[in-house]
C-alpha cells in the first residue's frame, strides 16, 4: 500500500502498474528489513482519493524470482 500519495506520485505508480499490464515482471525492493531486490509481478491495484492531493494505491505484488 502507498499511502499519502500526491496525485502526481499516484498516476506515476498507476501508469507504472498499467504499462505493465499485470503480466511483465518488474524489479521492487521492499521496505527494511526484506530489503533484497526482487522480481515481482502485480496482476490487481486500486486507487483510493482520500482528499485533495492525498492518494491510497494498494497493489497485490506477487514474487516470480530473485535478482542474483
Amino acid at each position: 500500500t502507498f499511502e499519502l500519495r500526491s496525485q502526481v506520485e499516484a498516476t506515476a505508480i498507476l501508469h507504472f502498474l498499467e504499462t505493465r499490464g499485470g503480466h511483465e515482471s518488474f524489479v521492487f525492493t521492499p521496505p527494511p528489513p526484506f530489503d533484497k531486490q526482487l522480481m515481482f509481478v502485480c496482476a490487481s491495484w486500486n486507487s483510493t482519493y482520500n482528499f485533495f492531493d492525498n492518494y491510497t494505491v494498494s497493489a497485490k505484488f506477487i514474487e516470480v524470482s530473485a535478482i542474483n
